[in-house]
This record gives structure tokens, sequence and C-alpha cells, in this order.
């Protein structure tokens, strides 16, 4: 399994060569740790990105799992 750190790499070719290789990923969204940002102030603009990520890459058969966070601790955006 390779981890796919905060979702640093997007291109094909990666993909490609994991399902070629027999290398499961780690898929990784492209938040850091919370408290190095970024928290997203727009939730809808996130999800419709993030929905068009995994619809791009759902059917590599590489792909273990999605994470939607990078490890850290939990807290809510305050405004």
């Amino acid at each position: 399994m390779i981890r796919n750190w905060v979702g640093q790499t997007g291109d094909d070719e990666f993909f490609d060569a994991c399902d070629k290789y027999g290398i499961v990923v780690w898929e990784d969204f492209w938040l850091a740790n919370p408290v190095d940002g970024p928290i997203p102030d727009d939730n809808d603009m996130f999800l419709k990105n993030s929905r068009d990520f995994i619809l791009r890459i759902r059917n590599h058969p590489s792909i273990g799992l999605y994470c939607g966070r990078n490890e850290g601790i939990h807290h809510r955006h305050q405004r």
C-alpha cells in the first residue's frame, strides 16, 4: 500500500501505474492537518470537488480507501 499523502499526486499516470503493478492506494483528500489548514470555507465547493475527483478515479482497482483529511485533531471552524 502507498499513501497518496494529502492527495499530492492526482495524475492518471500514477493511478495507472499502481493498477499495473498491484499497488493499493490510500487516497487522502487535499486537506492537511487541521492545525496547518486549510479549513474549507465553502463546503459545497469542497464536496463538488471531492465528488468530481472520486468519479474520475473510482474505477481504478488500485484504490483501497479514501481518507477525508490527514491525521490530526478535529475542531470546528468558527466564523
